[in-house]
């Protein structure tokens, strides 16, 4: 689901418009874009409590997701994602009336999303209503009657719109439409160009700036030539809001936040409050957590960031970051299946709301709401969360309070989130050996009951490597005392995996069999679903016994197995490497529809054809089939000068195996076809495959690239000793008769390589091996001026030398001057080269005297 963040107007004039002029008159003009805050909407809510209104079942909201109510206080416009239409909801009573029994029109039953709900700022009573295919609908709430455009005739897409003093101008994928405010006739602006008009946007002068979009062909767009935001580079700026004057700027791969102040003369950036720390592997800081918000909000002088399991706000005159959490409130009321009092805190990084039960340890209240969060606002007084189960409104001067009331939290929690990173391992623990570490956390933190310490222990607690099947899952179970969230994971896993096999029998009788022997059993929670899906799961049974007693032909009946199986992993939101992309049967289903397609009398169904042509273009789950290869091979001996040839081998290629000679045998093939038709191979300037088969070939040059060349590092000096620097040599070698061309990155001051170090005991006298020290992040280059080709000959080497104290690099960043070894003691080892994506050298241990 795409959250996109409010962006101040200037970043959307820079960044996506093309500029046209559509009128050349005074009509003065405004966007839609930054806001002030609002008034109160609520009034009468507790400073420690938060008021909770469930949904009858989670719901899906694309962007923001609600919006304030224009003419009544206390009430909220939400529009859910593949629903009637939206709904409005009373703060005051909890009543929800959908939109199109309050306003009276049919339009209104159709899907809509909240960014397409525009309050007109030159006519107060009108609010317009935009449908992705089905037009524009205006609501005057003073005369309560409405207006219906239908712009969207021949499938035209409604795509943004933006008001001005004398007109309402309405982007469409096929150009430009005006209302004159005067006459009210709405039609197509004459001379704009039969094309998508993507970005609407108002100037001072009162010009509309129109961004026009050629297809998808990023070349084609007249770019804004502004590049300056108050002294910051616009093209290196990803937001921007203002606040008080302040303004807060996030520059594009870049962790740090810059204020600028009202005079316009400094800026600076945000000081980091945990200065003395303990740090280490990839702990963030506060402004990189501030960064990874979901929703940026200002509220002079501060600046409010909330994410999935997180809120932190930064007062813009100090740069000071502030973290809060909603720990110790009270339900004052709104949530049906629990009485007041009940404890509010944040669970995991998935689910930022959950009850806790008021007697008992550490249990998860089961009728708990698992809330997502999807969409925040905030005006004067409180927080408006939207979530997957629940709207929630909570009182900001808790949080003021809370902050006020332990001073020393930053520090436990920092302390906490270091020794989470060291002990966790990729890929992860067994049970056994997670449980020990899972043990040494809950004695560090013995007797703190701050919420978002518990919740990180127990969220730690279940990311453990889970039993894979009914068998491992059962010995699993025999131990004893095993929390009820443990169980959940290791259950949850195996269904899932009975799922995406197609066993839906196996895995509802599994669930059946453990609601009877778990009074409190866990919820059956497919994919990204946060609801029971046990009933759901009961039903597609029934349906695949009636299917199988139809007496239909075999083929028939397989067919709509795997078309039941396809609804069930669709609602369930499941998303397999195992499934099509497109109709996500199961595997075991889907090869036996496979091998039977060319002889079966679905041959020319096109939805059949959708799954068998989509199958050899969806990774590795398309290759090895020799079937798939002889057809192509039978197409080009029949058809050898044919324009479809290289197509044809690309497709054949796909097909094939992933050993060493299918491996050569299909780059031969890539080649020829890349001759016949570039294209299809075509690379941007961002090192993105754009070609059809520019992927392919990358893949078969990788693969072979693993067996064609060794990988190793050596440590310069055998003694090392703690606080010194420790000198590594990586090594890549070629051992094949070719010569290897290599991407590589240019600047010296960047390390070709990555490096993971892990204690070999961390949980006797290395759990903190590493001592975090301040340092400035460089992100390895995202474009192609920033990389280079490295010719490697057949046998020959090429090595780097680099101090692992002085940088340690994971996958796009390299930390230097970030980690000083402080204790003796073992260390693993393991480096990953950036030349060959996905190649790894093998464990050495360092020792440390």
């Amino acid at each position: 689901m795409h959250q996109p963040t409010s962006v101040f107007p200037v970043l959307l004039l820079t960044l996506s418009l093309a500029c046209q002029q559509c009128s050349s008159g005074t009509d003065s003009g405004q966007t839609s874009g930054y806001q002030e805050p609002p008034a109160t909407h609520f009034t009468t809510l507790n400073v420690d409590s938060i008021l909770v209104f469930p949904f009858e079942q989670g719901l899906g909201f694309y962007g923001s997701g609600f919006l304030f109510s224009p003419i009544e206080k206390n009430k909220i416009w939400l529009l859910p994602e593949h629903q009637d239409g939206g709904f409005e909801l009373d703060l005051k009573t909890g009543k929800r009336t959908p939109f199109y029994e309050k306003f009276g029109h049919a339009f209104l039953k159709k899907p809509l999303r909240a960014e397409w709900v525009h309050f007109d700022p030159y006519d107060k009573n009108c609010t317009w209503f935009l449908n992705f295919y089905e037009g524009v609908f205006c609501f005057d709430h003073a005369t309560r009657q409405g207006r219906f455009f239908d712009i969207a005739q021949n499938k035209r897409v409604m795509q943004t719109i933006l008001f001005t003093a004398k007109h309402v101008w309405i982007s469409t994928s096929t150009g430009l439409w005006m209302y004159d405010r005067l006459t009210g006739i709405c039609g197509p602006v004459q001379g704009s160009p039969d094309i998508g008009a993507a970005r609407l946007a108002a100037t001072p002068d009162g010009k509309v700036l129109v961004g026009y979009q050629y297809l998808y062909d990023p070349a084609s767009y007249c770019w804004e030539e502004l590049t300056t935001y108050r002294g910051l580079p616009i093209t290196q700026i990803k937001d921007i809001e203002e606040a008080g004057g302040f303004t807060l700027a996030a520059k594009k791969d870049d962790t740090r936040l810059y204020i600028i102040h009202p005079d316009g003369t400094t800026s600076k950036m945000v000081a980091n409050i945990y200065s003395k720390r303990p740090g280490g592997g990839g702990v963030s800081s506060p402004a990189r957590n501030f960064l990874n918000y979901r929703f940026l909000f200002p509220e002079p002088p501060f600046f409010w960031s909330i994410n999935n399991s997180n809120v932190q706000r930064l007062d813009a005159r100090t740069g000071e970051i502030q973290d809060f959490d909603f720990g110790g409130m009270v339900i004052q009321g709104g949530f049906p299946t629990v009485n007041a009092p009940a404890e509010i805190w944040n669970f995991n990084s998935d689910y930022w709301l959950s009850l806790q039960k008021t007697s008992g340890e550490n249990q998860i209240y089961r009728a708990a709401l698992n809330n997502r969060i999807l969409s925040a606002n905030a005006d004067s007084e409180y927080l408006y969360l939207l979530g997957t189960d629940a709207f929630a409104i909570v009182n900001k001067q808790y949080l003021a309070k809370r902050y006020a009331a332990d001073q020393t939290l930053p520090a436990k929690r920092a302390l906490l989130n270091h020794l989470i990173d060291s002990l966790q391992v990729y890929p992860v623990d067994d049970w056994p050996v997670h449980r020990e570490k899972t043990n040494f956390l809950i004695k560090q933190f013995a007797g703190i009951s701050d919420p978002y310490i518990r919740s990180r222990i127990a969220q730690f607690a279940i990311s453990f490597n889970c039993p894979r099947d009914e068998k491992s899952l059962r010995q699993f179970l025999e131990e004893d005392g095993l929390d009820t969230l443990i169980v959940d994971r290791a259950y949850i896993c195996v269904v899932e995996n009975m799922v995406r096999r197609g066993a839906l029998r196996d895995a509802l009788r599994l669930n059946l069999e453990l609601k009877a022997r778990y009074a409190n059993s866990p919820p059956f929670q497919g994919g990204n679903s946060e609801r029971d899906l046990s009933q759901l799961l009961q039903t597609i049974v029934g349906q695949l016994d009636s299917i199988d007693q139809t007496g239909n032909s075999a083929y028939e009946i397989l067919w709509g197995r795997g078309l039941l199986i396809e609804e069930f992993c669709r609602r369930c939101e499941y998303f397999s490497n195992s499934v099509c992309y497109d109709y996500r049967l199961a595997d075991s289903i889907y090869l036996k529809l496979e091998r039977e397609y060319p002889q079966s009398p679905r041959a020319d169904d096109a939805a059949f054809q959708r799954i068998m042509n989509s199958r050899c273009h969806e990774g590795e789950d398309g290759s090895d089939h020799p079937e798939e290869v002889e057809a192509w091979e039978k197409f080009i001996r029949k058809y050898p000068i044919s324009e479809l040839r290289a197509d044809a081998l690309g497709n054949m290629t796909w097909a094939l195996g992933r050993t060493e000679a299918d491996l050569r045998k299909g780059l031969r093939w890539l080649a020829e076809a890349e001759q016949l038709n570039p294209a299809l191979f075509e690379i941007d300037s961002n090192g993105n495959e754009i070609g059809y088969y520019a992927y392919t070939k990358r893949e078969f040059q990788q693969q072979l690239n693993w067996i064609d060349l060794d990988f190793t590092f050596q440590f310069k000096k055998k003694n090392n000793r703690r606080n010194e620097p420790v000198e590594v040599v990586f090594i890549v070698r070629n051992k094949s008769n070719e010569t290897k061309y290599l991407r590589r990155i240019i600047d010296p001051a960047l390390p070709n390589f990555s490096i993971e170090v892990t204690p070999d005991n961390a949980l006797v006298n290395c759990v903190r091996p590493l001592e975090y020290v301040e340092s400035k992040v460089y992100n390895f280059p995202r474009n192609s001026a920033g990389w280079g080709i490295l010719e490697l000959p057949p046998g020959k080497t090429y090595s780097e030398t680099w101090d692992l104290t002085k940088t340690v690099s994971r996958e796009h960043s390299a930390f230097l001057g970030r980690y000083v070894f402080n204790q003796p003691g073992t260390y693993r080892v393991q480096a990953a080269s950036v030349l060959v994506q996905g190649i790894f050298s093998e464990c050495i241990p360092l020792e440390i005297q």
